[in-house]
């Protein structure tokens, strides 16, 4: 079936935008966590390389990096494949119906998503994950649409349109997630520059023995925001201080400090936001640090800081940083128990 001997009423649902364009609301919940089930606005991690879309979350992973692994959602319900499952509004709690494409998954950062709107039940959301993978059940079967017929079927072309915008959506999660498998060295820990910056009492060792633990209990390198002379000076100053078997417990530290010797990248603050803020002392030196990881491909951080600064129950959420020229950078807080 060629386009141009389509029926009427697909020759219609072509015509009219095959998107679900949805604004991306600013104003959100911080640090940002999502969970399975949940309709949600998601963004590209570049700069408006593709609208917001609407997806359902099929899997939320909150260990290392944040992600979570995603359906694209449509509205051309005319136009469903037989991959395509229609809900309407009482499945999704949403305002109309939409199609659930089971053959367009991607992974996205969990930074990405915008406030949750809708949310399905945990069998419907069963049967959907099931359906990525082949296997209909009793509750989606019956809501599919007709086969796609090859390329000559005018819903090819709209289908592979929906591939290539949950590819602009996810690329930047799924080259993150392929790296971080291959990759033979650790990840890293970033430190937060509040425990060094200038105004700060000096840092007390229990502290920095308890950023040193948690990092090598979890394979972790420590990463240490040394730009600027002021924290080089205090850092010297304070392991001259120290007993020599301080200095050796605390060895991953001095390790981490020498990432400092590589080209950082210049920014401007008025390049830098931190979207919904980061509430320590240290954020204005810890955007800087990051945007210049970021200028080399970085776009996922994990940042040891206090806990105290940071609301109850921000465990295992996510923070935005914007970038102009680059995009957006997710930061993940550890919120560790220590002064700082």
């Amino acid at each position: 079936m060629s386009g141009e001997h389509a029926p009427s009423w697909l020759q219609a649902a072509l015509g009219r935008t095959f998107v679900l364009p949805v604004g991306f609301a600013e104003e959100g919940e911080s640090p940002l966590k999502a969970i399975r089930g949940e309709i949600r606005v998601a963004r590209p991690m570049d700069e408006e390389k593709v609208s917001a879309r609407l997806i359902v979350i099929l899997e939320a992973y909150t260990d290392g990096d944040p992600w979570v692994n995603a359906c694209l959602i449509n509205n051309a319900l005319e136009a469903a494949g037989d991959k395509d499952v229609r809900l309407d509004a009482e499945d999704t709690n949403l305002s109309f119906p939409t199609l659930v494409e089971t053959d367009v998954v991607g992974p996205l950062f969990m930074i990405q998503l915008g406030p949750r709107i809708g949310q399905l039940a945990a069998p419907l959301l069963d049967e959907l994950r099931a359906a990525v993978y082949g296997t209909w059940g009793p509750n989606v079967v019956n809501r599919r649409g007709t086969p796609i017929m090859g390329k000559h079927d005018a819903r090819w072309r709209l289908k592979e349109q929906e591939i290539g915008e949950m590819h602009a959506l996810a690329y930047a999660c799924m080259d993150h997630l392929i790296k971080a498998d291959v990759k033979e060295t650790a990840a890293d820990l970033v430190l937060d520059p509040a425990f060094i910056r200038p105004d700060a009492v000096e840092p007390p060792l229990a502290t920095m023995l308890r950023v040193v633990s948690v990092a090598e209990d979890e394979g972790l390198n420590l990463d240490i925001p040394t730009e600027g002379s002021h924290n080089m000076s205090r850092l010297r100053n304070w392991a001259a201080s120290l007993m020599p078997d301080e200095v050796r417990a605390l060895e991953s530290l001095w390790q981490g400090c020498l990432k400092s010797d590589e080209p950082k990248g210049v920014f401007r603050e008025d390049q830098l936001n931190w979207r919904l803020g980061w509430p320590s002392p240290g954020a204005n030196s810890l955007a800087q640090h990051l945007a210049a990881h970021a200028s080399r491909g970085g776009r996922a951080f994990r940042v040891a800081t206090s806990r105290k600064n940071w609301p109850e129950g921000t465990q295992g959420g996510v923070i935005g940083l914007d970038v102009e020229g680059i995009g957006t950078v997710q930061v993940k807080p550890e919120l560790l128990d220590v002064a700082a």
